[in-house]
């Protein structure tokens, strides 16, 4: 939206592209059967929860929650989810607990956060920071890790435009787990679809 007073505005080049239903991974397994946490560790204890309408939904931080399984490295990751205004979380790829924190590859999930780094980001390594989706609005989130001859490869989808094709030449983590990180107390992240496809 552009909003302004006795300026002139023009644009050039502007595509649209219908939104259609998002493709399935093919060979998917999901990580959350939409009824229990189960295969998952949170914490604190509490933190996320299984709603009434069978979301994931982590509405108390700052909170992580973590899949069982360490040993995901190439892999393919499919979310459905929506983010509140003000809300900031991520979700990990390759995610190791060291020390007390999580490491390994973050993408963002920030629609009206103060943080400059916004949805689609991965930490460290690309920084959007133009606002691609609203706050409170589902979108369909992709994410691709694969080892490559000079590095690892993060690709990252939103509602089918890839926003974030990255190279990771140190190639920081090797592999590990799927994780959710929410951010900050009053952030509120809901998740309605999770799926890994492992290669």
């Amino acid at each position: 939206m552009l909003v302004g007073t006795r300026t002139q505005v023009g644009f050039g080049g502007v595509r649209v592209r219908p939104r259609g239903e998002p493709q399935r991974l093919e060979g998917a397994r999901p990580l959350f059967d939409g009824a229990s946490l189960e295969g998952w560790r949170a914490e604190p204890e509490g933190a996320f929860e299984v709603d009434d309408e069978g979301l994931l939904v982590a509405a108390r931080g700052p909170a992580r929650i973590v899949a069982a399984g360490e040993g995901l490295a190439d892999l393919e990751l499919s979310a459905r989810v929506k983010i509140n205004e003000g809300g900031r979380a991520a979700l990990w790829l390759r995610a190791r607990e060291v020390g007390g924190a999580l490491e390994g590859y973050a993408v963002e999930i920030n629609s009206s956060n103060t943080a400059p780094a916004k949805t689609g980001s991965v930490r460290g390594l690309s920084e959007i920071r133009t606002h691609l989706v609203g706050e409170d609005t589902w979108f369909d989130l992709r994410l691709r890790c694969r080892d490559e001859e000079h590095g690892t490869r993060i690709q990252v989808t939103i509602d089918g435009a890839l926003v974030a094709d990255v190279l990771d030449p140190a190639r920081r983590h090797a592999g590990g787990a799927v994780a959710i990180t929410n951010e900050h107390e009053g952030s509120r992240l809901e998740v309605e679809r999770l799926e890994v496809s492992a290669s």
